[in-house]
């Protein structure tokens, strides 16, 4: 009898011993498994500067208008270029207007008694959208120069004046 009951008492230490092993593998999986899951859930930054680059300005030129005379009443097609000296391409999202913003004479001097209110630039912008290659260039046409005539203001102090424009592309 004796015999079964160390056999008894021998299974429950080989049981108590499964436990053991059985618990022990258990906390190492758990273990692990806490391991793996602070890796993933690490995090870290890292901050980089990038260096912005530079453009040139657009260059307009217009074509020349100066063998035209203007009188109260006339008109003028206003023309020219617009380049672009980026290596890059280039869109005119608004395209090319112009203004009158002065009226001169031979010399420069800006001419007293005529306004430049009494010129207008109509039809612009234009060449909306246009895009320009790289080192390249677009023409322009569309815009008019006109010299309003007005009835009740003499304008005698504009004769052999020079209005001046200012082209704007973007």
């Amino acid at each position: 009898m004796s015999a079964v009951h160390e056999g008894a008492e021998g299974d429950r230490k080989r049981n108590k011993k499964r436990a053991l092993v059985v618990i022990a593998g258990l906390v190492a999986a758990s273990g692990v498994g806490s391991l793996a899951f602070a890796y993933w859930t690490e995090s870290g930054t890292v901050t980089q500067n990038a260096q912005n680059g530079t453009t040139n300005n657009l260059t307009i030129t217009a074509d020349d208008v100066s063998a035209t005379l203007l009188y109260p009443g006339a008109t003028v097609a206003l023309s020219g270029k617009v380049s672009n000296g980026n290596s890059s391409s280039i869109t005119l999202e608004t395209g090319v207007d112009a203004s009158v913003t002065d009226v001169v004479d031979s010399s420069g001097t800006s001419v007293a008694g005529c306004d430049p209110s009494w010129f207008s630039v109509t039809g612009g912008p234009v060449d909306v959208n246009t895009a320009i290659a790289g080192n390249g260039s677009t023409n322009f046409t569309g815009l008019t120069l006109k010299f309003t005539n007005l009835t009740t203001t003499n304008q005698d102090a504009c004769k052999g004046a020079q209005p001046v424009i200012t082209y704007n592309a973007s």
